[in-house]
């Protein structure tokens, strides 16, 4: 049980569960756009990468982790770090074998690509101001722009529009979730070396650039919940921008407490 939890923490097992409900909801809204093998590849592959992604980057972080998050640190402890790369390589077997059985050359590409802008991220980029977190950020705005690309022949405007609008959504609060995770790691990254924009802009500038950025996006939130083409008419389309709201309302509220 208690290797589970591990393996649950450094996988990020939550966000993994939350990939796999946003791109079913995605595939039931959209009537089942894409078809069911595809989507179900796509699926098994985009978290398989995301898991060996989580992987990595805790591999690559040992040092700096260390110093921001000690009782964390499980890889060279509690995880052999052999161990640890052998699952990491097999993650990747899984998301091609996945993307083969399914004969998509698309989704082969897709899942190399995305393999490899991780690895680099967690490699050499991470610690790099602004680029680091761009990297990450269309990793996140990929898991619905992935289902956009490839069902864009089956879906309606209103569609092509609505999702290509929620990845944006979707990398951009991803952008305000790592801002807020680099300062609070300040310390740590300034002791190794990482020249993120925490550790290079004082407190206070951090603070205004995060309080802009959130209330950037949210007058885009509220543009396109008043935008009766882009949002639709069907009810649960309005129920999944209100908890858009609220979720960027929360962050706020945090950001605000900075």
């Amino acid at each position: 049980m208690k290797a589970f939890k591990i393996w649950w923490q450094l996988l990020r097992g939550v966000n993994l569960l939350m990939m796999v409900a946003t791109l079913g909801l995605v595939h039931w809204m959209t009537d089942g756009a894409l078809a069911r093998a595809l989507w179900l590849a796509l699926t098994v592959g985009t978290v398989a990468v995301a898991a060996a992604g989580n992987l990595i980057n805790d591999i690559c972080d040992r040092e700096m982790d260390a110093l921001n998050k000690p009782q964390r640190v499980w890889i060279g402890q509690a995880v052999r770090l052999s161990t640890a790369w052998r699952v990491y390589a097999a993650l990747q077997g899984l998301a091609l074998g996945a993307a083969l059985l399914a004969q998509s050359g698309a989704l082969v590409g897709l899942f190399a690509q995305e393999t490899a802008g991780l690895y680099a991220y967690s490699r050499h980029l991470k610690c790099r101001p602004l680029v680091g977190n761009v990297v990450v950020d269309l990793f996140c705005a990929l898991l619905v722009f992935q289902y956009w690309a490839l069902a864009y022949e089956a879906l309606s405007p209103h569609w092509r529009s609505w999702l290509l609008g929620y990845a944006g959504f979707a990398g951009m609060s991803n952008w305000v979730r790592e801002w807020v995770k680099d300062l609070q790691d300040q310390m740590g990254d300034a002791a190794v070396g990482c020249r993120t924009l925490a550790v290079r802009w004082s407190w206070a500038a951090n603070r205004r650039g995060l309080l802009g950025l959130w209330a950037c996006w949210l007058l885009g939130l509220c543009w396109a919940g008043l935008d009766r083409d882009f949002m639709g008419i069907h009810n649960i389309r309005h129920a999944y921008g209100g908890v858009m709201g609220v979720g960027m309302g929360y962050i706020g509220w945090r950001l605000w407490q900075l």
